[in-house]
């Protein structure tokens, strides 16, 4: 009775010790591919708001041509300076916004590291 009694908490502990070992697989696979996606968002984060700011340089160009295009008609004038400073600004605000998304990814990112270095630890 005493050896199957031993045996049967042999039995458990190896099959606990399996289950931890599963489920810490399983944790840092999940915080991997988390890890995989956050990082695809910075990126598509990055290049749009690259190809955003290259847009607004464009259409700051544009309207700087206008302007001078424009020459004496001052209603036109104003209209597109102020045009071009709306476009700045939401620009500004829009770079300030991606900025601010790319620093919580970021953190994000690192706690889901931190999660996997626990996972690992434990």
């Amino acid at each position: 009775l005493q050896a199957m009694l031993a045996y049967n908490a042999l039995e458990k502990q190896e099959n606990d010790r399996q289950t931890e070992a599963r489920r810490r697989a399983d944790m840092e696979r999940i915080a991997g591919q988390l890890n995989e996606r956050i990082q695809g968002i910075v990126d598509l984060l990055s290049v749009s708001s690259g190809s955003l700011l290259n847009s607004s340089q464009a259409l700051s160009d544009n309207a700087c041509k206008t302007l001078q295009q424009a020459g004496t008609l001052d209603g036109v004038t104003q209209q597109v300076t102020a045009n071009v400073q709306s476009v700045s600004a939401a620009t500004q605000e829009l770079s300030s916004s991606v900025g601010e998304i790319s620093r919580q990814v970021a953190h994000a990112a690192g706690i889901s590291q931190g999660a996997v270095d626990q996972a690992r630890d434990t």
